[in-house]
């Protein structure tokens, strides 16, 4: 992944939270050196927030999100 372009992340609605696979996904590309990527974050349903929260987890790793 660090050779990629642009990142897009999405998650369906569920209760609320980003589901475990998609937080299994984030976790492990906090080992990867991803400074400055593009990268983009969606949701299904769009008002129950897993986008705004994933897009937070990108933007911790520095990425541009």
């Amino acid at each position: 992944m660090p050779d990629a372009d642009p990142i897009a992340i999405g998650a369906p609605r569920h209760n609320g939270n980003i589901p475990g696979q998609v937080r299994t996904v984030l976790s492990m590309m906090k080992d990867l050196d991803l400074r400055g990527k593009p990268s983009a974050a969606f949701g299904s349903y769009g008002l129950s927030g897993e986008a705004p929260m994933i897009a937070d987890e990108l933007r911790l790793m520095r990425m541009d999100a």
